[in-house]
């Protein structure tokens, strides 16, 4: 297991140290991080990072809870705004990021997975892109490729969770912005220092897929150490790009490297060499506790079969209680390793979410952020149920294959 290393802060405040006329700037598309050493060559240190969590775990009023950051985080922007997000129909953010724009003159760009026209909740996304497009805000489509016969049989989804904030603060996880989303139990972090310049090079390459112009990328000033960072960050894709870390890697190093425990929360778990890991974790005496939310995708029950060879190996299981008049479910994406690493973000534990979508993770090392989210999971795993309660098929659910 990699051991969290202590940290130099940095003395200079960020507020001080980013200044627009700063003479490091480097184009988002060409951005690459400094590695602090070779066993840490993915990671950067220096970084504050901070649990949040959906409001079931935490109050709205609490500093912790995800839209109460991401709103606060909105209004205190000063330059800059970069959002790329997969669900989007919380209407009040959406004026949130306009007024940001034309009363505070930030500038505010926005790169959104395309609407599926068959799906009615997906108009929501389509009516908040109206209106940031109608009012002058930079929206971009994200072009996912189209799926086919074989291995990709349905349509690719960016399903990044992220939002940058003047280019030293960023929101990323597995909350999406719909109308229904708060009422999920979901996680996210709130990360303040130089891994930040690896998200904004992430959306800045999106943006100009998506069509936008390289001029119109807001240049990447590089972020110095916080003062209050002890946390180690690396970013992870599904990217093919050798430059860009594997989220699949990250797990499998992290699966491997687990000396006692590890402890996990899904929505979907039906990538098999994930699933064998955990069961390898089992069988050399690591504890492995698994926390599913009952998935069911076109008659298939993909958790099930994933917790029928956890069990056999001596992993512990249990099912998330899901609400069927709230329609409140696990959508978490987060992994718990010897108490020291948390592997969290937009991938679906799935072959899809592995190497299809277009996905973003953080990997971080920090024993104080771990055992925040380990003490969530303790709370979760005390009402965690022995067997899988389904919740009533939403309708036109559009999930098919394209997470699973």
């Amino acid at each position: 297991m990699i051991s969290a290393l202590a940290t130099s802060p940095a003395a200079m405040p960020l507020a001080a140290a980013r200044r627009k006329d700063s003479p490091e700037k480097t184009p988002a598309e060409t951005f690459q991080p400094q590695a602090p050493d070779d066993k840490l060559k993915w990671f950067t240190r220096g970084n504050k990072v901070t649990a949040l969590y959906d409001a079931r775990v935490t109050p709205k009023n609490k500093e912790d809870e995800i839209f109460r950051q991401v709103k606060l985080g909105i209004d205190a922007a000063r330059s800059s705004i970069q959002l790329e997000m997969f669900g989007f129909g919380q209407m009040d953010i959406a004026k949130a990021l306009v007024k940001a724009q034309n009363e505070r003159d930030v500038k505010v760009q926005v790169v959104l997975d395309p609407v599926n026209e068959d799906l009615d909740w997906e108009q929501e996304k389509q009516e908040c892109a109206d209106y940031l497009i109608e009012n002058g805000v930079d929206v971009k489509w994200y072009p996912v490729k189209k799926g086919g016969e074989g291995e990709n049989k349905f349509d690719q989804i960016n399903h990044v969770k992220m939002l940058i904030l003047d280019g030293d603060r960023a929101i990323i996880g597995g909350m999406n912005w719909g109308s229904h989303s708060p009422m999920n139990h979901d996680v996210d972090v709130m990360v303040e220092g130089p891994a930040v310049d690896r998200m904004e090079a992430l959306f800045g390459k999106d943006y100009l897929k998506s069509g936008g112009k390289k001029q119109d990328l807001i240049p990447i000033e590089k972020t110095p150490e916080h003062p209050e960072g002890e946390s180690y960050v690396s970013l992870c894709t599904t990217s093919d790009d050798p430059k860009d870390r594997s989220i699949k890697a990250a797990l499998h190093r992290a699966i491997r490297d687990a000396e006692k425990s590890i402890q996990v929360e899904l929505f979907v778990l039906s990538d098999w060499s994930i699933t064998k890991a955990l069961c390898e974790a089992a069988e050399r005496d690591v504890k492995v506790q698994v926390l599913l939310n009952p998935f069911e995708i076109e008659g298939k029950k993909l958790n099930e079969i994933a917790a029928e060879k956890l069990e056999k190996a001596g992993v512990e299981v249990k099912w998330y209680p899901t609400d069927e008049r709230t329609g409140r479910k696990l959508h978490a994406k987060l992994g718990i390793f010897d108490g020291e690493e948390v592997i969290l973000g937009s991938a679906n534990w799935s072959g899809a979410g592995m190497t299809y979508n277009r996905e973003a993770n953080v990997d971080v090392i920090d024993p104080k952020v771990a055992r925040a989210f380990g003490t969530m999971f303790k709370d979760d795993w005390k009402v965690g149920l022995a067997e899988p309660v389904y919740p009533p098929a939403r309708e036109k659910s559009g999930v098919k294959g394209r997470i699973a």
